[in-house]
């Protein structure tokens, strides 16, 4: 990783829970951040939820994705076959997945393990509302309340 890409990670990781926008041009190692992040929260029990914008999930991304988390990613888009779009579905309803991978319409995907590590929200206390935590690449700006990278 660039001394940039690991300031932003820094960044990202301390702000935990907060709004971030990570930007740079193409080709800068946004991607890797969001692995990396992806990583954190798999490694916590946690799954994950990669937004991208339709047009973003080429061949290039789809296989970057599936050679980084294998068969734990769910690729969902409208360029996947049916047979590849329920085997997908199936996988992440029966957790074997648990990084979903989509544009906007992947919030939709069954969610069932997802959230924070059920064990430490019953110590809290917490209610069993699932929380989804999702990674959201950008191709424009916006306004967000905190920026790293």
């Amino acid at each position: 990783m660039t001394e940039e890409q690991r300031a932003a990670l820094g960044t990202i990781r301390k702000g935990r829970g907060g709004v971030f926008l990570l930007h740079g041009i193409t080709g800068s190692g946004k991607t890797e951040v969001y692995f990396r992040l992806i990583e954190d929260a798999l490694s916590e029990g946690r799954g994950a939820l990669l937004l991208v914008p339709e047009i973003a999930l080429t061949a290039q991304l789809v296989s970057l994705i599936e050679r980084r988390f294998g068969q734990r990613a769910a690729v969902l888009h409208s360029a996947v076959g049916e047979a590849a779009r329920k085997d997908a579905l199936r996988r992440l309803r029966q957790g074997v997945a648990d990084v979903a991978v989509g544009p906007r319409s992947a919030v939709f995907a069954p969610l069932d393990r997802w959230g924070g590590d059920r064990r430490r929200a019953a110590r809290r206390g917490a209610t069993s509302r699932r929380r989804r935590h999702a990674i959201t690449p950008r191709t424009s700006p916006c306004s967000v309340p905190r920026a790293a990278g």
